[in-house]
């Protein structure tokens, strides 16, 4: 069981996928399955396994390891069975994500600019970093890995990024200017690192903890979203939800612009899979309707 394991890990990495901790999760699965004498995949010993799980969340994404694994083995040997898709609670929906307003927008990097001492490089640090998240929708963690070669003229490049790809990020002129001008007063600091955004007092990268602390004090201080429709606090990351949904807003109406824009954002984004660009229909009222609109036109006795 543990050679199958290893055969379909090996090949989810070769495709790109970190896969670490469902690999760790499957080996526990094999080294279970062969403790009870299978040496193929069984539907009942998967569901043993993944009820010994702490929560049903866990149970459920154990269980949808052992899925695909069972999926991916039958193709060559039916003997494996094949897992059920649901037999724990239903996972709940994604939280509401904050889509900021242009106003909220500009309040947070007012407040950034603001930062104590007046005038120093910590405040252009944070007014740049969020103005780029926000122009961008980069992940926080790829904005903190740039390195200043990673920087052009012309936009920058995102090198190993949660998919182990790298993807070349246009930007604005407004953008790059900003960002050439931090660059600029960025070298003036001694430090020990080339990464773009770093801490002056340490001379390293700026660590994601102090970054999501200010975020977080400028937002309760600005009062920026305190009241969400999740009844969540925003999150530094809804900067990104936002750049994707203010994106398609702006996108024609028609659904073969649509279609094409989708593709393209999930391309800048660095999404692996178009499913996770699709969901942002959701939050954009304007194709919504498009959407609707659609279906009424589908389920129609005329289409019919």
């Amino acid at each position: 069981m543990l050679a199958f394991i290893e055969e379909y890990v090996a090949l989810r990495q070769a495709l790109g996928f970190k896969f670490h901790t469902t690999a760790q999760m499957l080996r526990d699965f094999g080294a279970f399955a062969e403790r009870r004498g299978d040496t193929r995949v069984r539907y009942r010993t998967a569901i043993a396994w993944a009820k010994q799980a702490g929560t049903q969340d866990l149970a459920r994404r154990r269980l949808a390891s052992v899925r695909m694994l069972s999926i991916f083995l039958r193709a060559e040997d039916e003997q494996h069975e094949a897992v059920p898709k649901q037999l724990f609670k239903p996972r709940p929906p994604p939280p509401m994500p904050h889509v900021y307003t242009s106003a909220e927008i500009s309040t947070l990097l007012g407040h950034a600019a603001q930062l104590e001492p007046p005038g120093c490089f910590r405040s252009k640090t944070f007014v740049t970093l969020f103005g780029l998240l926000a122009a961008t929708g980069l992940r926080v963690s790829e904005a903190l890995h740039l390195r200043i070669g990673d920087f052009s003229d012309h936009g920058l490049t995102i090198r190993e990024t949660k998919f182990r790809k790298s993807r070349f990020i246009p930007l604005h002129a407004t953008t790059c200017a900003a960002l050439k001008r931090y660059i600029t007063s960025r070298r003036a600091v001694a430090c020990t690192t080339d990464h773009i955004f770093i801490s002056e007092r340490s001379g390293r990268a700026q660590p994601y903890a102090v970054v999501w602390w200010t975020f977080r004090s400028i937002c309760l201080r600005a009062g920026i979203g305190v009241r969400t429709a999740s009844g969540r606090n925003p999150r530094i990351h809804d900067l990104r939800h936002t750049f994707a949904v203010r994106s398609l807003e702006h996108c024609a109406a028609e659904r073969l612009a649509v279609a094409r824009h989708m593709g393209a954002l999930a391309t800048y984004l660095g999404h692996a899979n178009a499913h996770h660009t699709f969901w942002y229909l959701h939050r954009t009222p304007q194709l919504l309707r498009g959407i609707a609109r659609a279906c009424e036109q589908a389920n129609s006795p005329r289409a019919r």
